[in-house]
């Protein structure tokens, strides 16, 4: 609800030299004698600065004073930011959100890699707060569980179909400023910049981070490749992960762009995308020469969001354009889905493992960790491809079964886990999708517009496919406006 200004707005000081007035040309409350005195009115669209806060502001307009942030008045809702394009619930108390969505405008903005320690930019470029940095645990975690209870503040989570909209904007301030950046980043993939990257072939290094001496793989793979299928067709055969298992995150350290599995993913680990990333681009569309541009770029990607498995994919070599998935080499064995067998889990914990293994210390204990790990972690006890169990041997990969694996998944349906069902357990959704006229299957493949039936990899194949197409394209558009009739 609306502030109600009016119980302050006549505010007096009464004495015996002086009493207030109220003038109606300039709708400022006049303290002092008459025919003179100090203007300390109070329009609540106006920035008055961290000076002064008013009696009766709400618990947003506070902070935003305090912070020096203008702001104004939209019905019940105050905007902000430097575009007033951000909305925030006047009972939201603001501390806990990065002050670039107040100071800087998504149309504009480029993050600051100066605000980072590691120089890697993270979540869009909205940094945290020092006093809410996430290495300190308990402020993290109060900060978490104070962004769930505010969700009710800007989101419908009540209402029922047939009940109209309210006015919420549905989503947290900071949110509302990535989904801002995202629409930019969106119009950034279909640019022509980008196209013109999408009919290489670049030659990658996958590296386990902590572990890169030990596990890592060199690929070669199309420029234009789909995320999705990156992840699920090469990044998971040749390393040794379990296929359709676990979520992941690509992560652009440039800018801070995050892309996961948004729509229709049943991993029960997406779970944590709103406490770790608050929000995530849709990988489906995205290609990866929109994140890797030139030799040298390196990007993130984070494997298991409850354990956290993460790799560095550098862009070692641009090559001119091959039909096939190569992989090159590789090295060390994959670590154990769940962190199954480790002491701690995600790389730390078995960069310790790696190095007991290398030192040939603690032999009792290393050698039923190996047990342990090919009887319990399901990418060891239950292989992709079948067959018994694979033995664990970490500082070991056996290059011709994961090229075996990588060819097989790569010639095969996409796949990709869809929900959890109690009842009729995991369901997953299979694609064969090709480009209607090259026939590629892993490349972003984008909808005839007339028809909506065919898919075309890029505009090239589309304009060499139109004659063949034309005919049953307009059949189509044709019985569809008949349908609609």
């Amino acid at each position: 609800m609306p502030i109600d200004y009016s119980k302050w707005d006549n505010v007096g000081a009464s004495s015996d030299e002086g009493s207030a007035s109220h003038s109606e040309d300039d709708g400022l409350t006049t303290f002092g004698e008459s025919g003179g005195g100090i203007n300390m009115g109070f329009d609540r669209n106006d920035a008055l600065g961290p000076a002064f806060v008013p009696p009766g502001a709400s618990k947003a307009e506070r902070e935003l004073i305090r912070r020096g942030v203008d702001y104004e008045w939209d019905g019940n809702w105050i905007r902000t930011g430097a575009g007033k394009n951000i909305i925030v619930h006047p009972d939201d108390d603001c501390e806990s959100y990065s002050p670039v969505i107040f100071t800087e405008d998504p149309e504009t903005f480029v993050p600051d890699p100066a605000k980072f320690d590691d120089g890697r930019v993270r979540k869009f470029g909205l940094y945290d707060p020092p006093s809410l940095a996430q290495d300190d645990m308990m402020a993290f975690m109060s900060r978490t569980m104070g962004a769930s209870s505010k969700q009710f503040m800007y989101c419908d989570f009540m209402r029922s179909k047939d009940q109209p909209r309210s006015d919420k904007p549905g989503e947290l301030p900071d949110v509302q400023f990535m989904e801002l950046l995202m629409k930019r980043k969106d119009e950034y993939i279909s640019s022509p910049e980008v196209e013109a990257r999408l009919h290489s072939t670049y030659v990658i290094k996958i590296e386990l981070v902590e572990c890169e001496k030990y596990v890592w793989r060199r690929v070669r793979v199309p420029s234009g490749i789909d995320l999705p299928k990156f992840h699920d067709q090469v990044i998971v055969p040749v390393m040794g992960w379990s296929r359709a298992y676990h979520g992941y995150v690509f992560e652009d350290p440039v800018d801070g762009t995050q892309v996961g599995p948004v729509k229709n993913s049943g991993y029960i680990d997406m779970m944590h995308v709103g406490m770790h990333f608050g929000k995530l681009m849709e990988d489906t569309g995205y290609p990866l020469a929109a994140m890797l541009k030139k030799e040298g770029d390196a990007i993130y990607y984070l494997y298991d969001l409850g354990d956290g498995w993460r790799h560095r994919i550098v862009l070692e070599e641009v090559v001119p354009e091959e039909e096939d998935v190569t992989l090159v080499d590789g090295a060390g064995g994959c670590p154990p889905e769940d962190s199954n067998g480790l002491e701690d889990k995600g790389c730390g914990g078995y960069a310790e493992l790696l190095e007991m293994v290398r030192r040939g210390s603690n032999k009792a204990k290393v050698k039923a960790t190996l047990k342990e790990v090919s009887r319990t972690a399901i990418n060891y006890s239950k292989p992709w491809a079948g067959g018994p169990p694979l033995p664990f041997r970490p500082l070991e990969y056996n290059l011709n079964y994961h090229r075996s694996l990588l060819n097989m998944i790569v010639t095969g349906p996409s796949v990709k886990k869809i929900r959890t069902h109690p009842v009729e357990g995991e369901c997953f959704k299979e694609s064969m999708r090709e480009c209607s006229n090259c026939g590629s299957r892993l490349k972003t493949l984008s909808r005839c517009l007339g028809c909506k039936k065919v898919w075309y990899c890029s505009r090239d194949c589309q304009v060499a496919n139109w004659k063949e197409h034309k005919i049953e394209c307009k059949a189509a558009q044709k019985k569809s406006k008949t349908k609609k009739k």
